[in-house]
């Protein structure tokens, strides 16, 4: 380890979690620099994470798509730094970084997560990856792969099984008090929470359609904000589902809705362009909540352990209801199991974990 100068992370974009693990391998490993090159900064949808801590860190940020500077960077490299790119095709950077790291002869590790979202055009993607991504797959020591269908995808792909490592989003949950008293736990009524954009693809018209067939005494907390709120909450309204619009929760106030719920439920429809990883599964893995989730969300191979929840085979609403009965008659199990929930999450998706495990494999290359 002591041998490692730099890590230059080529990300496509600023992202909240990821200056996260970052600041967990800064703290572990003090000695390495870390460097964060994107071609952007945040996307809209996360930029309220600048009032945060995210902008003062010990991690030198670099916004540039500018040839010269990502050669230059790259140029003035030693043996003992190292590169992870994270996306190819949606990265502008990547090709370049991945010239300039060619001609300095210099592998790379790769972070990605799958392409494959249930669509036809996943045959043109596979196709494309197929032809156009030789370079990735000569040229990477591990691919970090993110997601349920994330390996499955890389192997169809042709890239060497023994460079694939399952990967995550890695969550820092360091204000967390995982003291706090759960006041409700032992009361009969049911207790589930949704928390994200209030949008059609998201599937939040089958929960009212799965909840309106419900017998189980329950409440449903929603917190999050888009384009179909008014509408959703009008239904919810209309069909007298038993609800509590909390409005969107800030960063900061996510303790307030886990520790008050037994159970998230998040189910996309199929072919939703905005189906990828869902970090709110870690939140509340790590608030020891377990998770109702369909199998199109790529944070679903974290629920394979039954204690973790229950993974749904579609976007049926059916499906869901289905579910939610099963949860309903297992609830004292999961309740009783809060704590193990968010002992085994601590340890495979929390950032301590994740810094652990991207150093254990850079230090053995």
């Amino acid at each position: 380890m002591n041998n490692i100068s730099k890590i230059f992370f080529w990300d496509p974009c600023l992202s909240p979690h990821k200056i996260d693990l970052m600041n967990q391998i800064k703290n572990d490993f003090k000695n390495i620099e870390l460097i964060l090159v994107s071609p952007m900064g945040f996307p809209d949808d996360k930029k309220y994470f600048i009032n945060k801590n995210y902008v003062n860190t010990n991690i030198t940020t670099i916004i540039t798509n500018n040839k010269k500077k990502i050669e230059s960077l790259i140029n003035g490299q030693i043996n003992k730094d190292i590169n992870i790119l994270s996306g190819y095709w949606a990265n502008k950077n990547a090709k370049l970084i991945i010239k300039y790291l060619q001609k300095i002869d210099k592998k790379f590790f790769f972070i990605s997560e799958t392409r494959f979202h249930f669509r036809f055009l996943d045959v043109v993607k596979l196709f494309q990856s197929l032809v156009f991504e030789k370079n990735l797959r000569v040229n990477t020591y591990k691919i970090f792969c993110i997601g349920r269908y994330a390996k499955p995808w890389f192997k169809c792909s042709l890239y060497p099984k023994d460079k694939l490592i399952d990967f995550s989003y890695y969550v820092n949950i360091g204000k967390i008090n995982k003291n706090y008293s759960d006041e409700n736990k032992h009361n009969s009524t049911l207790r589930l929470g949704y928390i994200g954009a209030l949008i059609s693809e998201k599937g939040i018209f089958n929960y009212i359609k799965a909840l309106k067939n419900f017998s189980h005494d329950y409440i449903f907390y929603i917190s999050g904000d888009g384009v179909d709120k008014n509408l959703f909450l009008t239904k919810c309204k209309d069909e007298n589902i038993k609800f509590e619009y909390l409005g969107v929760t800030d960063y900061d106030l996510k303790y307030s809705f886990f520790s008050n719920i037994d159970c998230l439920i998040l189910s996309p429809k199929m072919k939703s362009k905005r189906n990828g990883w869902c970090t709110v599964v870690n939140e509340s893995l790590l608030f020891g909540k377990p998770v109702i989730c369909n199998k199109y969300v790529g944070a679903s191979v974290l629920i394979d352990s039954e204690i973790n929840g229950i993974v749904l085979e579609n976007d049926k609403y059916s499906t869901l209801l289905k579910a939610l009965n099963k949860f309903a008659k297992k609830i004292n199990f999961f309740r009783s199991n809060n704590d193990k929930i968010y002992h085994d999450a601590f340890e495979k998706i929390s950032v301590e974990s994740g810094s652990n495990k991207i150093m254990h494999y850079i230090s053995n290359e």
